[in-house]
């Protein structure tokens, strides 16, 4: 881990760029609707836009897991909860974006809750009550049984049995809200049937080292949607059934590495983070000079609240009714999600050969999330997911793969390759936003005084052709010599469809 510490921290240090063109590529065929609400919290907070992407995952995750669940294109029955891990050294505005982004839930989950305080402050009379009944009841059954009247004593029984069904319960929200707590606690809101717990932690750094096997393995047994079985020698066995779970997490680069040391790399191993959206975004600090806000901010960000307003009553009424919906995917959404998976399969030994366990759970991950995209833009009246929400949940997820392999990978010569990559793509972007078609010579006489190496520069053109960023042409009328095609830059950014971003 400690090399791998050392190759992490050395990462995206130039707050002067902005983030890797795989995430336009997801924000370029995200739905219109949603890539509105985050460019409206981005001009109000300017904390990198991939926490906020991850902030808006975690509350449409919270939003509906209690109710929905995905049909996956190979025919399973999934639960829709995200575990998320936003990696980011302090300062980035993780915990304001999350407050702005997760308002409506939270100030929802909160009513929820103060709705359950009313109630059991009234429970307490309404146990005093109910156990003079039965007390009154137990004392005619002494009297019936000492002067052997049996049709009487099964009057009573029956009356005792009666009362027993009316006996007062504490009111357990099947819907919460948890901050920091301790692994046992997490697992106890989830005891019982159909219970839907949010995790939220700014400073997760506690929960990953407190975290032991037991735990992780429960963990993964919710998120793949089975019962969990918890046998204690005090307490007896608690069944988990149908629980629902969201994680939203967020850790400092060096508490990370501790963590995942301590634990001799049981976090990696156990599958607990391939099961995650990792990312580690480019920093804004520095950079932050509140010159983005705009007009439509507002109306933006109002009809995403509503939205999300919308969702959790919906939520609360079909969790009331214990019902569920069962989204699937439509032909060209199934299309897109089976090109993809073959796309990983193609480079599980290649570019993905490092990170295995993160891409044998991406078909997974993008499916739930397309699933979430559909709910925010479709609703639970259409139950067919459609090509939009697919495209763009692809495209997510070859942003969060490619996450977890510059924090987990074990090659270097790839992430270095795509650092390199990101580094010359964005230098044409600001040097030449109308492209241009330059030889090796002059990118490295012109290009960034990085890359200014042979090697270094062969690399990046190597990563950027292989991600059909740049071409290469080959001019026989100068005896064969190689140029290097860089596209003008798309300002329109259409977002409603285009090509399945490759892995």
């Amino acid at each position: 881990m400690s090399n791998r510490a050392q190759r992490v921290y050395g990462r995206k240090d130039d707050v002067f760029f902005n983030e890797s063109w795989r995430f336009k590529e997801a924000m370029r065929v995200l739905n219109h609707e949603i890539k509105q609400a985050l460019v409206a919290f981005y001009n109000q907070v300017e904390s990198p836009k991939p926490i906020i992407m991850t902030s808006m995952l975690s509350t449409l995750s919270s939003c509906v897991q209690g109710y929905v669940q995905v049909k996956t294109t190979y025919g399973d029955i999934q639960p829709v909860g995200l575990i998320t891990v936003v990696v980011a050294k302090s300062g980035e505005r993780k915990t304001a974006t999350d407050s702005l982004v997760m308002k409506p839930l939270t100030e929802y989950i909160k009513s929820l809750q103060n709705e359950q305080i009313k109630h059991n402050m009234e429970l307490k009379a309404k146990k005093i009550a109910w156990n003079i009944r039965l007390s009154t009841l137990r004392s005619a059954l002494t009297k019936a049984i000492r002067d052997g009247d049996e049709e009487q004593e099964k009057m009573i029984l029956k009356d005792i049995e009666i009362l027993e069904q009316q006996k007062p319960m504490a009111y357990k929200a099947a819907w919460r809200m948890l901050t920091d707590v301790t692994a046992a606690a997490l697992l106890a809101a989830l005891d019982g049937v159909n219970q839907s717990v949010t995790l939220h932690s700014s400073d997760a750094g506690s929960f990953f080292t407190r975290a032991n096997m037991d735990f992780i393995s429960n963990t993964n047994l919710i998120w793949d949607g089975k019962e969990v079985t918890i046998s204690r020698v005090t307490t007896g066995d608690k069944l988990l059934k149908s629980a629902k779970l969201t994680m939203s997490l967020m850790i400092q680069p060096t508490v990370l590495e501790r963590a995942i040391t301590r634990s001799e790399n049981v976090l990696r191993d156990s599958g607990f983070l391939s099961r995650a959206l990792v990312t580690w975004p480019v920093s804004n600090q520095g950079a932050r000079f509140s010159q983005h806000k705009s007009e439509n901010d507002d109306s933006a960000m109002s009809a995403y609240y509503a939205r999300i307003t919308e969702l959790n009553e919906e939520s609360a009424l079909y969790q009331d009714c214990e019902e569920t919906v069962t989204l699937y995917f439509g032909h060209e959404a199934t299309l897109i999600l089976e090109e993809f998976n073959t796309h990983i399969e193609r480079n599980l030994t290649d570019v993905l050969a490092e990170i295995p366990d993160a891409a044998s759970k991406a078909l997974n991950n993008a499916s739930r999330i397309a699933a979430l995209l559909h709910m925010y833009v479709y609703g639970s009246e259409s139950k067919e997911i459609k090509r939009d929400c697919a495209v763009a949940a692809v495209g997510l997820m070859a942003y969060y793969l490619e996450e977890f392999q510059n924090l987990f990978g074990e090659k270097p010569i790839a992430r270095l390759a795509q650092e390199y990559g990101d580094l010359l793509l964005r230098w044409s972007e600001r040097k030449h936003p109308r492209g241009v078609t330059l030889s090796l010579s002059q990118l490295l006489q012109f290009g960034p005084n990085a890359l200014r190496k042979k090697a270094k520069m062969e690399l990046a053109l190597s990563y950027l052709r292989r991600a059909n960023k740049v071409q290469l042409w080959v001019d026989h009328s100068q005896r064969g010599k190689e140029f290097y095609i860089f596209h003008a830059v798309d300002f329109l950014n259409p977002a409603k469809t285009g090509p399945i971003p490759q892995i």
